[in-house]
């Protein structure tokens, strides 16, 4: 196992790492935690102001018109549609599961918080389901909707992070958007260096694509590129 700081570290402090999904509204969390590992979780994540602060935006209407009762029936009903994607996702039916994702992150988009965990995973089963298809374009929108909620409940340098980062940046390589993929793959390969490290394969093959983009670019401008 390798064990990469991200920070200085005093003598003596305790170090320590998420055990589960990090995706999830705090009081789900602590509640999984405590029937799984019997113990009440108080980490800075869970209980600092500011998390708590941001965790509401998990079960916040679009709008200040949004009633409570509201976002509770619609969450409930995009879990359900969530669960029915995934399940067509593992039975091998793609084009079902991204049906299904689709229709969840269109129909309750209008309810939910743009950041809330549910429209979240929405977007990202519909981009799975895209990339199995081979729907490159329709991946990439979804990808790049998960962004902004990866970035808000994710830590800078977080492996799921860096790699939803990679992943988007592959597929503006595929479409063809060369100038996108070296700006998004930029972000990645720092992120990854710090996350999984400069040797590891995930690195390298980021900094290939990297290279391989500004080959693209720089020929298509009639220039070369020393690498």
């Amino acid at each position: 196992m390798q064990i990469r700081a991200i920070q200085s570290i005093e003598k003596d402090a305790e170090l320590t790492i998420s055990y589960i999904e990090l995706l999830q509204p705090i009081a789900r969390r602590r509640k999984v935690l405590q029937s799984q590992y019997h113990f009440i979780c108080a980490c800075p994540g869970c209980t600092n102001e500011e998390a708590v602060k941001r965790d509401k935006l998990h079960t916040r209407g679009r709008h200040k018109t949004v009633s409570n009762k509201d976002v509770e029936d619609t969450l409930a009903e995009c879990e359900s549609l969530l669960q029915k994607a995934n399940d067509a996702a593992k039975d091998g039916d793609h084009g079902k599961s991204l049906q299904l994702a689709e229709m969840g992150y269109e129909s309750f988009s209008s309810v939910l918080h743009p950041s809330s965990y549910c429209i979240i995973q929405c977007a990202d089963r519909a981009m799975d389901s895209a990339i199995e298809t081979g729907q490159w374009e329709k991946a990439l929108m979804y990808g790049l909707k998960t962004l902004e909620g990866y970035k808000l409940w994710y830590p800078l340098y977080h492996p799921s992070l860096a790699v939803q980062l990679f992943r988007v940046g592959k597929l503006q390589r595929y479409v063809n958007k060369q100038t996108d993929a070296i700006r998004s793959l930029d972000v990645t390969l720092g992120v990854l260096e710090v996350s999984h490290g400069s040797c590891h394969p995930l690195t390298q093959d980021c900094g290939e694509m990297v290279w391989q983009s500004r080959q693209e670019v720089a020929h298509a401008c009639g220039r070369q590129v020393e690498s």
